[in-house]
């Protein structure tokens, strides 16, 4: 894969989730706009949070501005990938 396909890849991913609402709880997190509010509960968190060793603890519930970007590269290019391109202890 060219750089170029690399960058498409994850800007085409952040583009389908236009309009995702973190939510108020860890309750329907799939769904783009339902149980929205500003528990910081997100499929991203959620998704990452089942990875063994991605991060050094669960996520979910916490500020997750960062934990978005890290999702699109696990999503885009799988957790090894992802973590050294995200400079992660791995």
């Amino acid at each position: 894969m060219t750089e170029q396909q690399a960058i498409s890849k994850v800007l085409n991913l952040a583009r389908q989730e236009i309009g995702y609402r973190e939510k108020a709880s860890n309750s329907q997190l799939d769904n783009k706009t339902a149980n929205a509010g500003s528990g910081n509960w997100t499929k991203y968190a959620r998704d990452l949070d089942s990875v063994t060793n991605f991060y050094n603890g669960a996520k979910n519930g916490w500020p997750w501005c960062d934990v978005f970007v890290d999702w699109l590269f696990y999503k885009s290019f799988g957790a090894a990938e992802a973590m050294q391109i995200l400079c992660q202890p791995q």
